[in-house]
């Protein structure tokens, strides 16, 4: 992911121009604390999380909820690698908040995808 998707200009201005990234390690001993209060380190915190993909991308409201665990308040949850557009149409429908409207990330990818075939812009994934 960070040879292929993170190293894309593309993807790496957009992630850049519009959210803010924490990384954690899956199966790290540094202490950190759950929007609920209880401190963890990162490997107990994504056991608590239920979190068993490497990479698993939460993403946040722009004020969390505090008193809830971050999957509670998370919008949405990627888990795994998928290719650049999924994963650049997955932060773009985020972004633009499509998880409170009726257009499914499927669907908003699919109509993202068939834009971009008719534009020629696409190479395969």
């Amino acid at each position: 992911m960070h040879e292929k998707i993170l190293s894309d200009p593309e993807v790496a201005d957009y992630l850049k121009a519009n959210y803010k990234i924490i990384q954690y390690n899956m199966f790290g001993d540094e202490e950190v604390t759950d929007l609920d209060g209880e401190k963890l380190t990162e490997k107990t915190a994504a056991r608590k999380w239920g979190f068993v993909f490497t990479p698993t991308i939460v993403f946040f409201p722009e004020d969390a909820p505090q008193g809830k665990t971050a999957p509670q308040a998370a919008v949405q949850i990627m888990p795994g690698a998928f290719g650049k557009w999924t994963f650049l149409n997955m932060f773009k429908w985020v972004r633009e908040k499509g998880y409170e409207g009726d257009e499914h990330f499927q669907k908003y990818h699919a109509r993202i995808i068939n834009d971009l075939r008719t534009q020629g812009r696409l190479v395969e994934e």
